[in-house]
């Protein structure tokens, strides 16, 4: 066990003793919905076989906030290829619906666990959700870092900007992009073939909101490996300047299977260092996948109000309370909805988050940034945003969400852009035609009239 007390991605949660009893060491898989390259899953394994017992899985199926059918039906996907996957690797698993969160620890204590491992998740709820579990749980808990290249915690607080996330990772960064070994269990339970819910199950046992269709989008960590594959194979060479067109097919299309961790971020790091891509759209990527995506998870981790407003840098909070009396073209929600507002660019752009559950990267930025301009002050604009960002992108209810969206709205992660604005004071603006500049921007509206 001494190996385990020195692994940095790994939080021991409580103080309670490995005892003589247990049956099993039980994996709580939430965030990391993956079969393979799990760092999780490998710690369970190896407190199995410290102890020469089997490793059990369960997947607890709840009503998770802000979560609708969309979100449900990629989440199911993953489990089929869980299920199936984890037998090839001699781990049992289980499937349960549970009304809420105060039944796990009965639920989990009813697997008669010698220690209990859990991913690690920043979100809010999550987070209280584990909390809750370490004083609740009778046995060893521990979680793993199993989302990140670099184990969040070693940064210690939230950082100011990716140039300085980027400074404190220099040193430290070499060491954790190391590839780890999937072992099989020395122990192996026999076990009949998993149940997995259907999404019909899933809505009637949990009363789900359907008012947002499924898209066509199917989620699985072999479905995630095909469309890594297809981006590093095909687009990765001259991502760096055809990402930010929203016209072109040049992003990885990762996203959802990274929020639901479908698939690892160490695993797409070593792929994509292993091909043959000119190193600028290498390090471009690289630079999103780690820094950008790890300053959000940062932002999560550190900054309780990170779904706010209130989460935002000050002297743009400053900025922005200068101008609240300035003009407004109000919108309603239900004309954003319906996208009925002035804006063309952003109509389409929210066509396309509703239609497909996915919206540009550089469009998330234009169209959280627009919402300022049509509510009644920059906290209903964040709220606003958050809202429609949620419940329908797919990857909605994720730290890279949250923190784009601050960064649009109140400059998180910015700086101050002078001179100062009506509306949007000192934060940086983007503008329709400033968009007509980048791209063709008649040629993106014509796809989603």
């Amino acid at each position: 066990m001494r190996n385990l007390i020195k692994d940095e991605r790994i939080e021991f949660r409580n103080k309670v003793e490995f005892t003589s009893s247990g049956n099993c060491v039980l994996y709580v898989m939430q965030r990391c919905q993956r079969p393979f390259d799990n760092p999780a899953l490998n710690v369970a394994i190896k407190i199995a076989d410290e102890f020469s017992l089997p490793v059990k899985v369960v997947v607890f199926v709840f009503k998770y906030p802000k979560a609708n059918l969309r979100h449900y039906k990629f989440f199911l996907d993953g489990l089929i290829d869980v299920a199936k996957c984890l037998m090839s690797r001699g781990v049992s698993f289980h499937l349960k619906i549970a009304e809420n969160f105060s039944v796990l620890p009965k639920e989990i204590l009813s697997f008669s666990p010698k220690a209990v491992v859990m991913d690690e998740n920043p979100l809010r709820e999550m987070e209280k959700l584990r909390v809750n579990l370490s004083k609740e749980l009778s046995v060893p808990f521990l979680t793993v870092d199993s989302d990140v290249i670099v184990p969040s915690k070693l940064v210690e607080k939230e950082v100011y900007n990716a140039r300085s996330l980027k400074i404190r990772y220099k040193k430290i960064l070499s060491q954790f992009l190391k590839k780890e070994e999937d072992k099989k269990p020395r122990i192996v339970e026999t076990f009949n073939e998993p149940l997995i819910f259907t999404l019909d199950d899933v809505r009637s046992a949990l009363k789900l909101d359907y008012s947002v269709k499924p898209t066509e989008k199917r989620g699985g960590y072999f479905e995630g490996l095909k469309v890594l594959k297809d981006f590093v194979e095909h687009r990765l060479a001259g991502y760096e300047k055809k990402r930010s067109d929203p016209n072109e097919n040049g992003t990885s299309n990762i996203s959802p299977f990274l929020h639901f961790g479908h698939i690892s971020p160490l695993k797409t790091a070593f792929e994509v260092l292993s091909s043959q891509a000119p190193s600028q759209d290498i390090e471009t990527f690289l630079d999103q996948l780690i820094i950008r995506r790890e300053l959000a998870i940062n932002f999560v981790k550190y900054n309780q109000n990170y779904d706010s407003i209130k989460g935002c840098e000050p002297w743009a909070l400053k900025s922005l309370e200068k101008h609240l009396s300035d003009f407004r073209q109000i919108h309603s929600l239900e004309q954003m909805e319906n996208c009925e507002t002035r804006d063309p660019l952003w109509n389409a752009a929210t066509k396309q988050m509703i239609q497909t559950g996915y919206m540009h990267n550089y469009l998330r930025m234009y169209w959280a940034k627009q919402i300022l301009f049509w509510t009644s002050s920059p906290d209903e604009a964040f709220e606003t945003a958050v809202y429609l960002n949620d419940k329908y992108l797919i990857d909605g209810r994720d730290p890279n969400g949250y923190a784009g969206i601050a960064w649009a709205i109140g400059a998180k992660h910015d700086r101050p852009f002078p001179p100062d604005k009506p509306v949007i004071g000192l934060i940086r603006p983007m503008t329709f035609n400033g968009a007509k500049r980048k791209f063709d921007v008649k040629e993106f509206c014509q796809k989603f009239k």
